[in-house]
């Protein structure tokens, strides 16, 4: 045994780290607790990772750098900054470390730190380690720490056995030109006996959707993929399932596994390496002898078969042939025939269950229909006789006058008020915005601040968070912007809302989703995605236009703007994926602003009193407030 740990012997693992929220303060807690000091890198996470372990600042955990986020991962540039601290840190050794992996020493009574002194007492420099890889057996592995909520592993792959990851301060160590799979150096002595490492590269099946198809995968840097990097994830499809099967996997016993570690010795693996090529000559030497044997046996038995014998069991065998053949292909047209009838049984199934769909949907569509038609027959009735009325009263014989000054408004040139309907033209192509604020964003804006309480915690906006940002009075935790443009700056979500199966369930307390669903197509699904991502009890603050320009972005009138609904559309939609009790829906508009909004006027441009009327027979915009139960 060596001599006591000096109190000056010092070891720091240099981690990167990109949303590791769940497990990087166990990894960071670990170490500290063996006597590793840690610093770490955070690679611009949009998580807690930072904030995970900033209590450990000042106790073993010596700074956190930070990155800012980018759109890619890059590997290179992260093991190159390890290789320069390696340099410029003062420490007697250093290990390069992931976020989601603990490193333990082969023998129970030393810690990580203690086991390094060993070995450098025994004149090495570096150590090798053996990976076990953990992977979820159900699908949200529970418990508040992940070494014994997940407790079944897998050996690690060929391409990631060498794993010389831990080495005495040098020069210069080079991590990049290997894909950070080994530190090499000059002078190198690796340890006889590996450490343990223990990854938990996957920890539930919705970390590892997010972590392989949106954190990872879409962001690898095109020149590492070339240099054969990161091939881990090569095989993995969208929808993949993370979750193992026990039985597929082996059950970590921590007295077995170091006894694997020590028979692991390096010089020990080479004695094995020399028996089984021995035993595997020998056994070739063994089958030589045999088959030399079975051919001097067999000589003498061939040379007493009959010539004619022979020509017997050519025919035997050629006659066996032509009977397999007819076989095959009666075998093969028959086939044919079952997969031709199950084909045509599907389809008639699949048409009959589509006639049905129809005609249950003709016969609610017919009732509908005639249920309105009863109503605007009863409508026209009464409107029919309060016109009779207004007519016959002395208050219209009065207006009349007024009513003849105003219809000449109507007719004023622009700039006079908002009366215009005898343009052809609009005053602004752009909805009024170059003459001040837009009519529906008066009324979006209305509608917002009387929900403001519904902004908080994790808030979701499109293209940018400028709305919650107006909204927010400190009650906002985080900010997250969705877009299907990869190029915007502001988002931290790329997706197309329509098509978003690959954004996590349940994250967010509110998505602010305004003017946004008529220019997708597929509105149904881009409704139940935006459902989908609230968490329960999550407020959906949505507008969508009853009557708007057409939009000049995303393709203008050939494509990009597809829906402008009515009152009882919204309500049909959102009906579809919610209780109707949880859904409040605000109509905005009349028949004056409708036009001016049309016309393209401001907001300034529009009496106050014409604004606060409302008429839902005559509807600009729809405020929609849902509540995911």
């Amino acid at each position: 045994m060596a001599a006591a740990v000096p109190a000056g012997f010092t070891v720091v693992a240099l981690i990167a780290a990109f949303n590791e929220e769940d497990v990087i303060d166990q990894v960071v807690t670990d170490l500290i607790d063996q006597g590793i000091a840690v610093y770490l890198i955070d690679d611009g996470s949009t998580d807690r990772t930072v904030s995970a372990v900033m209590h450990h600042l000042g106790r073993g955990l010596l700074h956190v750098e930070r990155r800012e986020p980018t759109a890619t991962f890059d590997w290179s540039a992260l093991l190159t900054r390890k290789e320069h601290l390696a340099r410029e840190l003062s420490a007697d050794w250093f290990l390069h470390q992931d976020a989601d992996e603990f490193r333990e020493s082969p023998w129970t009574d030393l810690n990580l730190r203690d086991a390094l002194w060993l070995v450098q007492c025994h004149g090495y420099n570096a150590v090798d380690f053996e990976v076990l890889n953990f992977r979820p057996t159900t699908e949200r592995p529970s418990g508040p720490d992940v070494r014994t909520s997940m407790r079944f592993y897998e050996l690690a792959d060929d391409w990631d056995a060498v794993q010389v990851k831990a080495w005495q301060k040098q020069p210069s160590v080079d991590l990049t030109s290997v894909g950070g799979h080994e530190a090499r150096f000059d002078g190198r002595r690796i340890f006889p006996i590996p450490f343990l490492s223990r990854h938990y590269p996957i920890r539930s099946q919705s970390h590892g959707t997010r972590k392989v198809f949106a954190e990872r995968r879409p962001r690898f840097v095109s020149g590492e993929l070339q240099r054969g990097w990161h091939v881990q994830y090569d095989a993995m499809t969208p929808g993949q399932n993370f979750v193992r099967e026990v039985s597929d996997l082996l059950e970590f016993d921590p007295v077995r596994v170091r006894l694997d570690l020590a028979l692991g010795h390096r010089e020990v693996l080479n004695l094995s390496s020399q028996l089984a090529d021995a035993r595997r000559q020998h056994t070739v030497y063994v089958a030589e002898i045999e088959e030399l044997k079975r051919r001097t046996e067999d000589a003498d038995a061939r040379s007493q078969i009959c010539l004619s014998d022979l020509a017997v069991a050519r025919e035997e065998i050629a006659a066996a042939h032509k009977l397999l053949d007819r076989e095959r292909d009666e075998a093969t047209k028959l086939q044919g025939a079952l997969a031709t009838s199950a084909d045509a049984r599907v389809e008639l199934e699949r048409t009959l269950q589509g006639s049905k769909q129809e005609k249950k949907r003709l016969e609610e569509h017919n009732a509908f229909l005639q249920h309105r038609l009863h109503e605007y027959a009863a409508e026209a009735d009464r409107s029919r006789n309060e016109v009779q009325e207004l007519r016959a009263s002395r208050s219209w014989r009065i207006t009349a006058p007024l009513r003849a000054v105003y219809q000449l408004g109507l007719r004023t040139e622009p700039g006079a008020g908002h009366a215009q309907s005898a343009r052809l033209q609009p005053v602004s192509t752009v909805w009024g915005l170059d003459r001040g604020i837009p009519i529906d964003r008066h009324y979006i804006e209305h509608f917002l601040r009387a929900h403001r309480q519904d902004v908080h915690g994790r808030v979701l906006e499109v293209k940018d968070s400028g709305y919650a940002r107006m909204l927010d009075e400190g009650q906002v935790l985080q900010l997250d912007v969705l877009d299907v443009d990869g190029t915007n700056p502001n988002a931290t979500l790329i997706a197309d809302l329509a098509r978003a199966d690959h954004l996590e369930d349940a994250q967010f307390d509110c998505f602010i989703l305004t003017q946004t669903l008529h220019i997708i197509y597929d509105i149904h699904s881009a409704l139940r995605h935006g459902i989908r991502l609230l968490k329960p009890g999550g407020v959906l603050l949505c507008t969508i236009p009853a009557i708007s320009r057409v939009n000049y972005e995303n393709g203008g009138v050939t494509s990009g703007d597809y829906w402008r609904l009515t009152q009882a559309a919204v309500r049909r939609l959102f009906d579809e994926f919610l209780p109707s009790t949880s859904t409040e829906i605000a109509t905005y508009g009349n028949v004056a602003v409708c036009s001016a909004f049309l016309y393209g006027l401001a907001t300034t441009e529009i009496p106050p009193e014409d604004l606060e009327f409302n008429d839902p027979w005559f509807p600009l915009i729809h405020c929609i407030r849902a509540v995911k139960g």
